[in-house]
């Protein structure tokens, strides 16, 4: 009569480790997962947060006007469209000193603002986005008055399903 054996056979041990790694496999394609999911969640807070501050100047920068039916528009109108790291030279009515810059007209405010605003979008150093782009429409609404949409794109670099996505975020704000 054979003396029992005691152990796992070669079989019972294959199969336990086909069974583990699979489980691994699963859980590193869980983890990837989450990782990506983080990044575009990071983004989106950071196209809140730019189309925030692309709101507050154009509410700080913006004045209504009347005219002779009584009926308010904005001033000014914005209408802009910018991407990337787009470099606009400093507004002539503008001029950069020590206690730092200064303009001698609202328009040249205004146009300061959009060239800080096109030139951060982009640059992801400074607080904007991979492949970012701005576009400020003006909208009219006849129930609710006059708008401006600001519409916020990137686009996601790296590997996996969310690669070469372009996202948007978009705001309407009234002035």
């Amino acid at each position: 009569m054979p003396a029992k054996v005691h152990g796992f056979s070669l079989l019972e041990v294959l199969i336990t480790l086909v069974i583990v790694a699979i489980g691994l496999l699963g859980l590193a394609a869980l983890m990837t997962s989450n990782l990506r999911n983080a990044s575009n969640s990071n983004w989106r807070t950071q196209a809140a947060m730019l189309s925030t501050e692309v709101a507050e100047r154009i509410k700080s920068n913006s004045f209504w006007i009347s005219d002779a039916s009584g009926n308010l528009s904005a001033s000014p109108a914005y209408s802009i469209t910018c991407s990337t790291t787009a470099s606009t030279p400093m507004p002539g009515s503008c001029a950069s000193n020590a206690s730092g810059i200064s303009c001698s007209s609202q328009a040249g405010w205004v146009a300061m603002d959009i060239r800080e605003m096109c030139s951060k979008i982009g640059n992801v150093e400074a607080g904007g986005l991979p492949q970012g782009s701005l576009q400020i429409s003006t909208q009219n609404n006849a129930s609710e008055g006059m708008s401006y949409q600001i519409l916020i794109g990137w686009t996601v670099r790296g590997s996996g399903i969310a690669s070469g996505n372009t996202f948007q975020y978009q705001t309407l704000v009234r002035p």
